[in-house]
């Protein structure tokens, strides 16, 4: 029997991840616990080698951790992004990492924010998207890295989904979904750009401290600045986020934000994209917006466009990325040698049952920072010369994973009932592994992805492995509606939340079952999300098909979920309830919403439910759980539910996500009959709350 995983070492912080490379590729970024919270670290580096070691924190985050960050333009200047508990009013922040000075771009209370936009020709200002003028409109601002300094450049008066900003900010992408669920896109041209060159330019002289929290170590430095800073006179705004009209998708053609634009051409002529139209997975393609001609750059008959990689110094698109059981890139141009000796040496790094990925790249696109994944083993990071042609390892995310024996895993297709192929990710215990799927029959959990219009992806899957080392098998279903296998895939879903959709998930068991792996009353369904949902469906449509079910911040009631999404989700909603099927603004719809929520049949509840939840989610709020809680305990149903009140979407604070976990073993134990690891200290650190049911699990 393999050696039990401390679950710590697979949930907790890693070691270090998400390493970035600035513009000169003179230093590298990566994230790594700084008194065991994530905090983000740099290190100075040529183009040949990078010494880790040598590495100093440059953030002092005392709370949740940071996990969103990258580089401006400036290579001296990184940001990053924090909420707080949770919940999704995300500041940005930006750190002279010279200087150690730290300025909070977006301090307005009650926010949205995010990054929108990165010119390498205006290194000292990035364009934020925020909805602090209306907490329903993704506005844009034009914000001083050094100062702060703020600018409202652009109103989305239409109440736009987003937008799409060039290289030069002179235009933005405006992406707008109609009450049909089909989609427009509109080109905006932006007025401060034309007067961006005319703001103040001051250049000063000033002591400099600096302090590494790494080292403790100090230095004073006189230091030249030379900055740009706003004009006292606003920046022109453009009022109206209407622009000229480019290009419609249908509704069936207009996927899940799949078709956002990636980038635009050098000369802003042409933008590169993802297209449905004409076909049923989507092609990569140039969409020439004065001629409105599209030249389909290329495609795959069984996987949607998952990416692409564009020059940062001609605009032009070298490969676009695939994804149907792993990522692939495909180089644009086949006579290109350089490109094709790029791919494969990474190719060779990856190895056989590997993939790899471009997280970032430098300004001239010399220097690539590259994620190597593989199903068992933890991520690893590379730095990549295009001259050298040489890959240089960073980091390995969980070293101290390395001395335990990993399960695989291997994607599947499995036929629904009604004849579709379904891709699923399957994992057995180590121990089991052999000829076939599975030595003999386990325990099966079904692990199903949140979105629900999203999907999972192959690599590492730290649920996977923590289940497969306690003695279960994990299937992870690509249910219809999940992206990236083709519009009719996504399309069928429509109407089919607690219908259609739940089927697959139940199709993908009986698979199991079929082939061997799972024993038929020894399943369990897990997930969080839309996935929280579909656990709460499987005990209240098909109640004595699992034995047990854990729900991670799941909604019980489309209605009221609906009626509490952010307002910020507003220009969204009309492409959510037409996926779903139905919106709250007539009676019939209400009903159809009740009929396929789980709180309309808490009777048929006849087998353990697990619920974790965060007490400030923004996206599926508290009374999810409560409500579904409470008609429980009201009709004496055992339930157990454990609430944290600092955290939102899911558990970012590690000792949360641990005692999490902890608490999912115990009950898993219980009722599937596997290992689990002592309690311990699991609850140390963390906040969680037992509402109900502790004594279910024995803990």
């Amino acid at each position: 029997m393999p050696s039990i995983i401390p679950r710590a070492r697979l949930f907790g912080n890693p070691e270090r991840t998400n390493a970035r490379v600035n513009s000169t590729a003179s230093r590298v970024g990566f994230l790594a616990p700084h008194n065991n919270l994530l905090n983000v670290f740099v290190v100075s580096c040529d183009q040949v080698s990078v010494d880790i070691q040598n590495a100093r924190c440059v953030t002092n985050d005392t709370v949740r951790g940071i996990r969103t960050y990258g580089w401006t333009a400036n290579p001296d200047v990184l940001f990053f992004m924090q909420d707080k508990g949770g919940d999704e009013d995300w500041k940005v922040y930006t750190v002279n990492v010279e200087t150690g000075a730290e300025v909070c771009l977006t301090p307005a209370a009650k926010s949205n924010n995010a990054v929108a936009g990165v010119s390498h020709e205006y290194p000292d200002h990035l364009l934020i998207s925020s909805n602090q003028r209306d907490p329903a409109a993704m506005d844009l601002y034009l914000v001083n890295i050094f100062t702060g300094e703020s600018s409202l450049v652009l109103e989305n008066d239409t109440k736009c989904l987003g937008f799409t900003v060039d290289h030069k900010f002179s235009s933005a992408i405006a992406t707008k979904a109609n009450p049909d669920s089909s989609v427009d896109f509109h080109l905006v041209k932006l007025a401060f750009a034309a007067n961006l060159n005319k703001v103040a330019v001051k250049t000063r002289t000033e002591k400099v401290s600096s302090s590494s929290l790494a080292d403790g170590i100090s230095t004073t430095t006189i230091k030249t600045v030379t900055e740009k800073t706003l004009s006292k006179a606003p920046l022109d705004v453009t009022k109206s986020s209407e622009g000229t009209h480019v290009l419609h998708m249908d509704a069936e053609d207009a996927g899940w934000g799949d078709c956002d634009p990636y980038g635009f051409s050098d000369d802003l002529s042409c933008i590169y994209m993802a297209s449905f139209k004409g076909r049923n997975t989507s092609a990569f393609v140039s969409f020439n917006m004065e001629t409105k001609e599209t030249t389909v750059i290329g495609s795959d008959e069984r996987s949607d466009i998952a990416g692409c990689l564009i020059d940062p110094v001609t605009h032009k698109p070298l490969a676009y990325q695939i994804n149907y059981e792993k990522k692939k890139y495909i180089a644009i141009d086949s006579d290109d040698a350089s490109l094709q000796r790029d791919f494969a040496v990474l190719d060779a790094e990856a190895g056989e049952g590997g993939e790899w990925t471009v997280e970032s790249k430098s300004r001239d696109g010399r220097v690539w920072i590259v994620l190597l994944n593989k199903a068992d083993k933890p991520s690893v990071y590379y730095s990549y010369s295009r001259e050298t042609k040489a890959a240089t390892y960073l980091f390995n995310t969980r070293p101290v994973l390395e001395q335990y024996a990993m399960s695989s895993l291997r994607a599947v297709e499995i036929t629904t009932r009604d004849g579709l192929t379904m891709l699923a990710y399957l994992t057995v215990p180590h121990d089991k592994e052999g000829e076939g799927y599975c030595k003999e029959p386990v325990p099966l959990i079904l692990h199903v992805h949140g979105g629900p219009y999203a999907r999972d992806a192959f690599g590492f899957n730290r649920y996977h492995q923590l289940f497969a080392n306690r003695g279960y098998a994990v299937l992870s279903p690509q249910f219809r509606g999940s992206t990236g296998f083709g519009k009719e895939y996504l399309n069928v879903a429509t109407g089919e939340w607690g219908g259609k959709m739940h089927d697959d998930v139940i199709d993908a068991g009986n698979w199991a079952i079929e082939q061997g792996i799972a024993i038929k009353d020894k399943i369990a369904i897990h997930g969080g999300s839309y996935g929280g949902y579909s656990s709460l469906v499987g005990v209240t449509f098909t109640p004595e098909y699992f034995a047990c079910s854990v729900s991670i911040v799941g909604p019980s009631n489309i209605a009221t979920l609906l009626d509490s999404i952010p307002a910020y989700w507003g220009p969204m909603r009309s492409m959510l309830t037409a996926r779903i099927g139905a919106d709250t603004d007539t009676e019939e719809g209400r009903a159809f919403l009740l009929s396929r929520s789980p709180i309309s049949r808490v009777d048929s509840i006849c087998r353990p439910l697990l619920i974790g939840q965060g007490a400030n989610d923004p996206r599926v709020k508290q009374a999810e759980s409560d409500q579904i809680f409470d008609a429980m305990v009201e009709k004496n149903i055992p339930v157990t539910y454990v609430l944290y009140p600092d955290e939102g979407h899911g558990f970012a604070r590690p000792p949360n996500n641990i005692s999490f976990v902890a608490v999912t073993e115990a009950f898993l134990a219980k009722h599937l009959g596997g290992m689990s690891e002592e309690v311990g200290t699991a609850f140390e650190g963390a906040s969680l709350e037992f509402k109900g049911g502790r004594a279910e699990i024995g803990l």
